[in-house]
């Protein structure tokens, strides 16, 4: 075998035309498979750069062709994938859609475009609708590490909303928060501004007071929506701290049931450094899944699955445009609710703003304010040793858990957050490969602004 046969490549069922790549590889490397195979072959070489804890394919996929791991479908080729490519979001639809209209011609164009050009080109969308430039470069900021980090749910696709209710007066886009300072914790009225920007500041606020008291919390009311939680938990572990970040918002999940909904599917994230350069990044929505996928298979008609929504009757439903009326079941049943009240807490009664179905819809009402609610935690590790001890610990941590046995066939356990980092650094160092919908969002928005969008390079399939 060739020297650089060095990576392996996990096959869960004798059926699957993907399988996962834990360790990453780069074009032109090749691979050993483990499992059985549809392909036939004991290796197989990659014909792109793949990072780690994602799926490559097997054999050439036809676009429209069921993509498969465990033996079932977890989604359709949007294009064509030659064996040994990437298989990611840009060309697999999710297990939710359908596969496409085969009378839809039209190709599916993806851009590439450096992440610093994405930043000035949201910006600049940003205070053509009427932001100032600190709060829309906090956003733009935020949009595109979303992208990076493969939180497209919360990048990109976001900024139509957030222009349309600048536009309208729910989002004051000069707004710069107040803080005031109680010892360790700090209250933030964000005066209905972006919640990037605010949430941004907050998180800065008790990075600075953490080093200073060992920890601090900033309880944040009248914001807006601040994106995905765990960009503030990273931002707080790239300072070496432990960060928590926690927020209410639209609201969207009711208990199983229930005719209306009374919480929003409050995230919860936790991040901490690891070893010199790693992160341990923990983020989830309390739903089952979240409003955006609901969202983006409404968009193209297609079916979500069984048992993560109610229509507005409270009855079970698998249709998206039926589920957008209704409400989001939580993730856990009972005890998914029970967190989420808990975390409203936190997130909505603690800091004095709105909570539950106080929070204004940001879709139904786009010219008033939403009136979100944030928790953010701070926690120096050298209040119990020093940061040079825990960034040790939590490296023995990650040994301990990728190092566990598995079953035959099982790709290796991993922390969470490996997955984000990996994807961060592949963009950073190549530019960011932009869908087809990205692509028309930001030329649209751009172009109404004025902005000229330098793209590296354009693909069509």
């Amino acid at each position: 075998m060739s020297e650089d046969l060095i990576n392996t490549g996990f096959v869960l069922d004798p059926s699957d035309n993907v399988a996962t790549l834990p360790w990453g590889g780069r074009a032109g490397v090749a691979i050993r498979l483990r499992g059985t195979t549809s392909s036939g072959g004991s290796a197989l070489t990659l014909a792109s750069e793949i990072a780690p804890g994602h799926k490559v394919s097997l054999t050439d996929i036809s676009k429209g062709a069921a993509v498969l791991k465990y033996g079932l479908p977890i989604g359709f080729a949007r294009l064509d994938i030659p064996a040994g490519a990437l298989v990611h979001v840009n060309n697999v639809s999710s297990r939710f859609s359908a596969p496409e209209n085969e009378n839809d011609n039209a190709p599916d164009t993806m851009a590439v475009i450096q992440l610093d050009v994405l930043v000035q080109a949201i910006s600049a969308v940003l205070e053509a609708a009427g932001a100032a430039p600190e709060p829309a470069e906090d956003t733009a900021r935020h949009l595109t590490s979303a992208e990076q980090c493969g939180v497209s749910t919360h990048g990109i696709r976001r900024l139509p909303a957030l222009v349309a209710r600048l536009r309208a007066g729910g989002i004051n886009g000069s707004a710069s928060p107040l803080l005031q300072r109680h010892g360790a914790l700090i209250s933030v009225d964000g005066l209905a501004g972006l919640g990037h920007h605010v949430a941004r500041i907050a998180s800065d606020s008790i990075i600075e007071t953490a080093r200073e008291t060992g920890v601090a919390v900033a309880l944040v009311r009248n914001s807006s929506h601040f994106g995905y939680a765990g960009f503030y938990a990273k931002r707080m572990a790239q300072a070496g701290m432990v960060g928590i970040a926690v927020s209410n918002g639209q609201v969207l999940v009711g208990p199983p049931g229930a005719r209306r909904a009374i919480f929003s599917n409050n995230p919860l994230a936790l991040a901490a450094p690891v070893g010199s350069d790693g992160f341990f990044e923990f983020d989830m929505a309390t739903s089952v899944t979240s409003r955006a996928h609901i969202a983006m298979a409404a968009e193209t008609g297609a079916a979500i699955a069984p048992g993560i929504a109610l229509d507005a009757d409270g009855r079970p439903t698998v249709d998206a445009a039926a589920a957008l009326t209704g409400i989001l079941l939580p993730l856990g049943g009972e005890k998914g609710f029970g967190l989420i009240a808990a975390l409203e807490v936190l997130a909505g009664v603690l800091p004095g703003g709105a909570y539950a179905d106080q929070v204004v819809s940001k879709e139904a009402e786009p010219g008033h304010a939403e009136g979100t609610s944030h928790f953010l935690m701070a926690i120096s590790p050298a209040v119990c040793g020093s940061e040079e001890t825990f960034r040790e610990r939590m490296s023995d941590l990650e040994q301990r858990v990728v190092n566990l046995p598995m079953a035959a066939g099982t790709a290796p356990a991993r922390l969470p957050g490996s997955r984000r980092v990996a994807l961060a650094k592949v963009a950073a160092r190549t530019g960011l490969p932009l869908s087809k919908a990205a692509l028309e969002v930001l030329t649209k928005l751009t172009g109404e602004a004025g902005v000229q969008l330098d793209l590296v390079m354009e693909l069509s399939a």
